[in-house]
This record gives structure tokens, sequence and C-alpha cells, in this order.
């Protein structure tokens, strides 16, 4: 069930429709369409937080609960012809003897013991019985975020697993500056539609170590590491690259700047760009000064694209993501750069970048424009594919779908 959540998700980030390049264009003609946009950052809503929410299905016991495929062993003592092996199936009941429709997933073998005992002793006078698991269902957890990608792990059955102990047995420990927490996507054993989500912050699981906040982890438990909130920061730069930012606490860009070891002495801090995803998941591009005389702070948020401009050469950078060997901020050499010269510049393609490539272009008004060029036809030679690219612009490189 999780490993084609795990699919869908992936497709879901490459694109929002069944089409990955609907409401692409093809490449214009005039090469002077880009502008700078200004926009008032006072105005742009702030960032979702996530929050601690209580687990709803979660309970805190200390051996394993029953799931659909476990098979478990019933006897009662001095009752041989009682005694029965049963294969839990999916429904989660079985039919055992003179009790119909008994409930057992979901519960462990002691709380199956005790219902059990009280159900028979309307038949048996104070009935001992004995409950166990002669073979478990494989119990499997599912991570994504991992540095490796995604994957599944296998759970021990004799033995209650933590999250604190699993993010340590995985390497996730409380010196990862950049993981901010987990998610734990949790269905229901009964009811598969039924499914929570459960944001559980590293500090809670680490820093401020709580047995209550240690979540006991169930058969089919997908994990999402999250990481912290970042920024991204180009151009003239000492250390340009990705900034986690506090959530907490506000950080302003000059903040962020001083965390790349500052400005380059060519650096035009009148002229920076920053690039703001809002929550209609339209981008606009935001154009201040920084600079020591400006007395306004500008508070940085998730995801935002920080571009310091040369003096001699503003807006003279493109970034570009995916499929290619070198991805990051690509400084053009010269005024009118095509896009297969960038292309070269950030290593050329990798060997499972589609052809198919999209350029995102920011214009006045909140107004984006999506262009998509076809890569094999520029190497033929086709002029028109090879698009003139703008400071600001953004090139992504998919997988070949």
């Amino acid at each position: 069930m999780f490993r084609i959540i795990l699919t869908i998700i992936f497709v879901l980030t490459a694109c929002t429709s069944n089409d990955p390049l609907a409401g692409y264009e093809t490449p214009p003609q005039n090469a002077d369409e880009y502008d700078t946009v200004n926009a008032n950052p006072e105005s742009l809503p702030p960032q979702k937080e996530d929050k601690w929410v209580p687990p709803k299905l979660q309970k805190k016991y200390q051996e394993p609960i029953l799931i659909p495929g476990d098979t478990i062993r019933i006897e009662i003592v001095n009752e041989p012809n009682l005694t029965k092996n049963i294969l839990i199936p999916q429904t989660g009941t079985i039919n055992y003897q003179l009790i119909k429709e008994f409930k057992v997933v979901g519960k462990t073998v002691l709380e199956v013991t005790t219902e059990l005992k009280k159900r028979l002793s309307n038949f048996i006078e104070d009935p001992l019985i004995n409950v166990n698991v002669t073979k478990w269902k494989e119990r499997k957890v599912y991570i994504d975020g991992l540095p490796d990608g995604s994957r599944a792990t296998t759970l021990p059955n004799d033995e209650v697993f933590t999250i604190s102990r699993f993010l340590l047995t995985i390497g996730v420990s409380p010196n990862l500056k950049e993981v901010k927490g987990v998610d734990i996507i949790r269905e229901n054993p009964i009811n598969s539609e039924e499914k929570e989500t459960i944001f559980l912050p590293i500090d809670a699981i680490f820093k401020n170590y709580d047995t209550k906040h240690d979540i006991v982890l169930q058969a089919e438990d997908f994990i999402v590491i999250k990481k912290k909130v970042k920024v991204y920061l180009q151009g003239s730069i000492v250390k340009p690259g990705n900034y986690p930012i506090d959530e907490n606490n506000q950080q302003t860009l000059w903040d962020i700047i001083l965390l790349a070891g500052g400005p380059r002495p060519d650096a035009d801090l009148d002229n920076v760009e920053v690039i703001r995803e809002l929550k209609t998941k339209k981008r606009t591009t935001i154009e201040l000064s920084v600079s020591p005389k400006n007395e306004t702070s500008f508070y940085v948020q998730e995801n935002d694209i920080i571009t310091i401009p040369s003096k001699n050469e503003k807006n003279k950078v493109v970034s570009v993501f995916g499929e290619v060997r070198r991805p990051g901020a690509i400084r053009m050499p010269k005024n009118k750069t095509r896009i297969s010269l960038v292309i070269g510049l950030a290593g050329g393609l990798s060997e499972f970048a589609s052809a198919k490539i999209r350029v995102i272009r920011h214009l006045p008004n909140d107004i984006t424009k999506k262009y998509v060029v076809d890569f094999d036809k520029i190497l033929i030679g086709d002029r028109q594919q090879d698009m003139i690219v703008r400071g600001g612009d953004l090139i992504v490189v998919d997988s070949g779908w």
C-alpha cells in the first residue's frame, strides 16, 4: 500500500497533472521578454509551520500488536478439543469455537488472552487460556528522505521498536543539524482507509527526550524524514549553497549572507533578487537592497532562491536543477547565452535525463512563463529550440518519463 503511495508522491513532485508538461509553451522568439519584478515582502503570507499533533491511533504497547497474516495458537488447559491454530484474516476477526466474530487485529497477545478468558467464562468455569503467536507476518516500515533514497525495513517481531531507536539504527541522530523531524503516516490495521499523519519534532525525539513522545512503530508505518527549511544562496557570495533556517526564530537575509561567509567585494547589494513561492504555488520575484545603508530588514522564508549579482554582471546567473552532472547556479559568460551552453556549463545531461527541458521565467506582476525545449532537436541544429536564457531563469531537467 505505502509503496504505491511512495510512487505517487514521487510522480506528483514532478508534475501536477497527467501531462507533466501541461501549461508549458514553446521557446519565445523574443529574447527580451524577461524583466525584474518589484514586490512588497511585507505583503507575502507567512510560512506554514509543522506542529505536534497527538496520535489518535497510537497505543503504548510493550509488545507488537497482531495484524492480518499472523498465525496464533489458542490452548485451554484440560480442553484439548478447543486447541486451535488460526491464521488471522484480512478482516481482523476470527471465529473460535463458541465465540463468533472475535476481533484480534490491533490487540496484543495479552489483550486477546484477557478478552478470550472473559468470553469463555460463560461456558467454562475459570478457564486457563494460553495464546501465543506461532508465526508472525513480516512487519515492514517504509522510510523516505534518506541521503541514499527510499527503502523498506523489516522490524523484529520479538521486540518493540520505538521511533528513536529506529532512527538511531538507520543513522539519523541528534547530531544531524539538517533534520527537522519525522512524519509518520499510519493506517488503521482494521480500516486501511483511515490514516493519520504524526509529526514528531527531532527535539522531542532526542534533545528533550520524553517517553510519551517516543512513538512505537507499527507494521506498514510510512516514515518521512523532514529536513529543516532551507534557502538557496547563489551569486557573488563567499560560500554559495543551501542553508537551513530556524523556523522558530525569524532570520534576515543578512543572517544568511553571514552564514555563507559574507558578500564578495564585487557584490551588488542594491540589486539582490529573491524568488519566493507563495501559498498559491505561484512564484514571485522580489528585487531589494540589503546594503548597510538600508535599515529595513528582509526576512527569509522556506525555499527562497536568493541571487546576489556582481556589480559587473547583474542578472547573469541562472539555476539548473535535476538530471545534470553539476546542478546549481550557473554564471552566464555573455549577454545572449543559449540554453545549450548553460547545460554544458552544468556538466551536461545525465544518462537519466529527459530530452524535454523545462524553463521557468518570472515576469512582472506575479506572471510566470513556462517553456519546454527539446534537447534532441537542439542537437540537430534547431535554433529556435536552443532558446536564449536570462538571469533568474530556472532550468529543470527531469528524469525521462
